[in-house]
């Protein structure tokens, strides 16, 4: 008989995405800061870095998984989103155990400033999340750090990074933006 190897996704940089409630049967989760907590505190050795935040202003739009009774531009259920920062790379099996959720809800992220750009997620202030796809926008204060000094931290650099981004977009780009920006004005008015 032949052993069937199980392949273990490890990483360190994960974000875990749970309701509070089933959409479709209004079950209970059973994840809510509490939990959040307490998967933490059971992690607090291996971790680097973390942040979380509850979206509850959320609607659905074109890249949702709407629910039959549903439509672009419902309110979405409450839900959580945890980012997790590790010191080495873990499994995802251990993160969904400790979190109490299926492995299908934590996300293995990848790739340069991957944390930092899921930091920016949770507030959904990247133009895409807020302009293409009109997602709320959630103030930073409510995105929980283990610190007021780290939230600081990745505040700043958050910021560095897309003043950085700004400052590197070709001028010919800008220019195309511009122009189009206008000519939009200009059709409205004709």
């Amino acid at each position: 008989m032949v052993k069937k190897e199980v392949k273990r996704v490890r990483s360190r940089i994960f974000m875990i995405t749970q309701y509070e409630y089933n959409p479709k049967t209004g079950e209970d989760l059973n994840f809510n800061e509490i939990i959040i907590r307490k998967g933490l505190e059971t992690r607090e050795d291996s971790l680097q870095a973390w942040a979380y935040i509850r979206h509850d202003k959320d609607v659905y739009n074109q890249d949702d998984d709407i629910p039959e009774d549903k439509e672009i531009g419902d309110n979405r259920p409450a839900h959580w989103h945890v980012m997790l920062q590790f010191k080495n790379a873990v499994e995802i099996s251990g993160i969904a155990r400790d979190f109490g959720v299926s492995e299908n809800y934590v996300e293995r992220w990848q790739g340069q400033g991957a944390f930092l750009t899921g930091i920016q997620y949770l507030t959904h202030e990247h133009p895409r999340q807020y302009q293409d796809l009109g997602k709320h926008r959630y103030e930073r204060e409510e995105v929980k750090f283990a610190s007021e000094e780290i939230a600081q931290h990745y505040w700043e650099r958050l910021d560095d990074r897309t003043e950085k981004l700004i400052n590197t977009l070709p001028k010919a780009e800008l220019i195309e933006k511009l122009m189009k920006k206008k000519s939009a004005k200009s059709e409205q008015y004709v």
